[in-house]
């Protein structure tokens, strides 16, 4: 034949970050505390030292880069949400102190919401 066909098998890995599965996603304040309440959610901490940046900037860091949305602000405190693919519900308490920034988080997938934290954590810690 005039074309002649190869096959050959190339192995190779596609990195896929958690965020990659989250959808941005506006949530009202009575919904975001029924959920809260429904004691269906499993929850996890972190805390990162040493970050200077503006609790703004702080915000605006999380939603583009892991696609939350603002439900609250008040003072140095928000509460961010945001919903995967999949349909679990990741809620956030994000505080600003003096020296450190710490995320609380309540998600229906435990799994999900560590390795969430996880590259929240890199996120931050690179601020």
């Amino acid at each position: 034949t005039l074309f002649r066909s190869t096959h050959e098998k190339l192995d190779f890995k596609l990195h896929f970050s958690c965020t990659s599965y989250l959808i941005t996603t506006p949530c009202y304040s009575d919904a975001f505390a029924k959920l809260l309440e429904s004691g269906e959610l499993k929850m996890r901490s972190l805390k990162v030292d040493g970050p200077s940046i503006s609790f703004h900037h702080l915000l605006a860091k999380i939603c583009f880069h892991h696609h939350f949305s603002v439900v609250e602000r008040v003072d140095s405190c928000a509460s961010m949400y945001s919903r995967s693919i999949q349909g679990h519900h990741v809620c956030l308490l994000v505080k600003k102190g003096d020296n450190s920034i710490s995320v609380d988080g309540k998600c229906s997938d435990d799994s999900l919401l560590s390795h969430l934290l996880d590259e929240m954590k890199e996120t931050l810690s690179a601020s």
